[in-house]
């Protein structure tokens, strides 16, 4: 394998593992908001769980308790009653049953604070702005603007978010993708990480494979394995342990290893792109978008052709009245409907709708030309030629005006415009019809 295979297959490796990092947090966020609702910080606990939080101090004995004041009053009273054993021992075994019953549920959370403790029974997932878990489990799934994971994950760990700071011990793989990302814990096999800059101090018993601006390894850390490096920046200290082999490529701008590490260069070749002639660009962008949107029509109006038909009887009379009607529609359109999605995203009941709305607004933006296309065919162009040929004659001549100096801007707008409003017309007669078929039926 030459070393350009080498490179390809890295790279290759390193974006499978970002594209699911991303993949699992999109997944993360959706679950949670569906099953807690925005806003909503309460794991998965019992109800007397969610009355209070204790912490042990394991060096002092000592017994920290916050939470329902009555819930803790009732512990007290059983323990004076027993007359058997300390308070402090008391407030320790029912403490110690509460934190038990949690290994029978998993901990999903979502909400802008959250300070996640106990012990789940598999998955751990959490999102929200600021992010501390302490929480023990088998999987871990997390996003957040600052994530700290100080809890001890058994087996993988996801994390999403702009800092994040892992602490505690991993017991297979991490994988993160974030800006700063900060490793001081245990991470028992590989980590994989995408971001600006990582810092290592904490100890790595497999491999490291990091995309990003810079890498510094501190004095304290030890790495078993290998670690390959796609980066600008790569410092490494004289004290760092590391028992496998530092790949990284000719073209990093700032380079600090120690002798004594093994290293491995994958030389890069600076190849100067020529600029290609920007009518040549042109006229490709043109064929390319001409073919695709005449694929693009051929399927839509041999699964749809009522659609295509209405579209013609709507343009049949007053074209000239309907298209400024549909423009001036669509331009509103164009504004209203991405508003209100968004701000329907952010709503428990209405994410789903905020969803096909954007949905709806890309597919309808993506067979904009289609439409206006066959639309200004039909009213500009003989009637009784062939449908397929009206619809080729005009995409080109769309995407001609589209392209062309000044005006090409204006043409894309009032285009998508006047989709946007014939799809209104559209639903406009359908609803129309549906009407007249109820009276029908009344009648």
């Amino acid at each position: 394998m030459g070393k350009s295979d080498m490179i390809k297959t890295l790279e290759v490796l390193i974006m499978k593992k970002i594209g699911g990092i991303i993949l699992l947090s999109i997944l993360l966020m959706i679950t949670t908001k569906i099953v807690v609702g925005v806003g909503n910080g309460t794991p998965f606990y019992t109800p007397e769980n969610e009355r209070i939080d204790a912490r042990i101090m394991s060096e002092s004995g000592e017994v920290i308790v916050s939470g329902d004041a009555q819930f803790i009053s009732d512990i007290q009273e059983e323990i004076i009653y027993s007359g058997e054993i300390s308070e402090q021992e008391e407030i320790e075994t029912r403490l110690n049953e509460i934190v038990k019953t949690n290994k029978d549920k998993n901990i999903m959370l979502f909400g802008k604070e959250l300070d996640i403790t106990g012990e789940a029974k598999d998955l751990i997932m959490a999102a929200g702005a600021n992010i501390t878990s302490k929480a023990l489990g088998s999987y871990a799934f997390m996003t957040a603007s600052q994530l700290d994971i100080s809890g001890e994950i058994f087996n993988d760990t996801f994390a999403v978010g702009n800092n994040i700071k892992v602490e505690g011990d991993i017991g297979r793989d991490l994988y993160v993708l974030g800006n700063t990302i900060n490793i001081t814990g245990t991470v028992e096999r590989d980590v994989y990480v995408g971001g600006e800059s990582l810092m290592i101090t904490g100890r790595i018993n497999g491999n490291v494979k990091f995309a990003g601006d810079s890498i510094y390894i501190s004095s304290n850390a030890v790495i078993d394995g290998d670690i390959d490096l796609s980066a600008n920046s790569v410092v490494i200290e004289n004290e760092a342990t590391i028992n496998g082999t530092v790949t990284y490529n000719s073209n990093v701008e700032n380079i600090s290893i120690p002798q004594n590490i093994r290293t491995h260069i994958n030389q890069i070749k600076k190849t100067e792109k020529p600029e290609e002639n920007k009518m040549v660009a042109t006229i490709k962008d043109f064929i390319w978008w001409s073919i695709s949107n005449f694929i693009l029509f051929v399927v839509a109006i041999t699964i749809c052709p009522s659609i295509f038909e209405k579209i013609r009887l709507i343009y049949s009379s007053d074209a000239v009245q309907k298209y400024c009607s549909s423009c001036g529609w669509g331009l509103l359109s164009i504004m209203i409907i991405p508003i209100l999605s968004v701000l329907s995203l952010f709503t428990f009941i209405g994410s789903a709708l905020g969803v096909i709305g954007l949905l709806i607004y890309a597919v309808i933006y993506m067979i904009s030309t289609i439409l206006v296309a066959y639309a200004f065919s039909n009213t500009f162009i003989e009637k009784d030629m062939n449908n397929y040929l009206k619809g080729f004659i005009g995409i080109i001549v769309i995407e001609i005006l589209r392209r062309l100096p000044v005006i090409g801007g204006i043409v894309a707008i009032i285009v998508n415009a006047i989709a946007f409003g014939t799809v209104l017309k559209l639903i406009k007669i359908s609803n129309s019809k549906k009407e007249e078929i109820i009276k029908s039926k009344e009648e």
